[in-house]
Formats: C-alpha cells, sequence, structure tokens
C-alpha cells in the first residue's frame, strides 16, 4: 500500500513538473554577436582605428571614437586577452542595430596589437560617429 501511494505521489509530481516546463515559453534574447579578429589597433587623439580580417584574407579598417569608452551607457569595452591568444574584437547587436564593441588584446594599449597612429591621419568626422558601420 505504502508502494503503491508512493508511486502515485512520483507519478503525480512528474505530471506537474511536466506541464509546468510545457507552459513556460522560451524567449530568444534580442542581442547577437559577431567575433572578428583584429591585427592592430591604432591609438589616435579622438579614435582608435581598428585594423581587422576581413573574410579571412582581406584587412578592413574601422574607427571607433574614445568618447564611447566613457559615455554610459558604454558602447566600447577595453579587456585584456591572456598571453598566447590572438586579439579579437566583438561587435554586439541589439534587435539588429549596433549595440557595442568590445576590443580584447593582450596587455590592453600597451601589447604588440597596439600602436600609435600618426597625428596628421584623416579621421573625418569619425570622432562624432553615432553607430558602428563595419563590413565583414
Amino acid at each position: 500500500m505504502k508502494k503503491m501511494i508512493l508511486t502515485m505521489l512520483a507519478i503525480f509530481i512528474f505530471a506537474t513538473g511536466l506541464s509546468f516546463a510545457q507552459s513556460q515559453e522560451t524567449k530568444e534574447s534580442s542581442l547577437s554577436y559577431r567575433n572578428i579578429p583584429i591585427y592592430r589597433v591604432l591609438d589616435h587623439k579622438d579614435v582608435y582605428i581598428v585594423l581587422y580580417s576581413k573574410h579571412g584574407v582581406n584587412v578592413g579598417k574601422v574607427m571607433i571614437p574614445k568618447r564611447w569608452y566613457t559615455e554610459k551607457p558604454k558602447k566600447l569595452q577595453i579587456r585584456r586577452l591572456d598571453k598566447g591568444l590572438d586579439a579579437f574584437m566583438t561587435v554586439v547587436y541589439k534587435d539588429g542595430e549596433f549595440y557595442k564593441a568590445i576590443l580584447t588584446t593582450p596587455n590592453p594599449k600597451t601589447g604588440d596589437v597596439w600602436a600609435v597612429a600618426e597625428a596628421y591621419t584623416d579621421i573625418g568626422d569619425a570622432a562624432n560617429a553615432e553607430t558602428l558601420e563595419i563590413e565583414f
């Protein structure tokens, strides 16, 4: 009798759990991202000039305003990558629109990936950009 009651109780709990699990809706995240290998980050007075791998054989160039690093909400994050790994940039999109860029490099601003851009480098209006236009 005890075994039958315990069995019925176990079945009831299992069935309740299944019905609860089925009633839960799964929601997809509105965020997506793309990781891109980077070759060099040139530090300019107003922007970071990022040279990145484009289709694995070409080199692309994108300029990221430095003010994005200090604005709220941040559109730029720079993080340290462990030694021996290759630098990359993560471009995050929210609902298909640019959301933020994350530069991941060994020894931020002092490693082999970092260099200083010439002072006369023409950056156009890149320092005032509100979004990141990048070709993959």
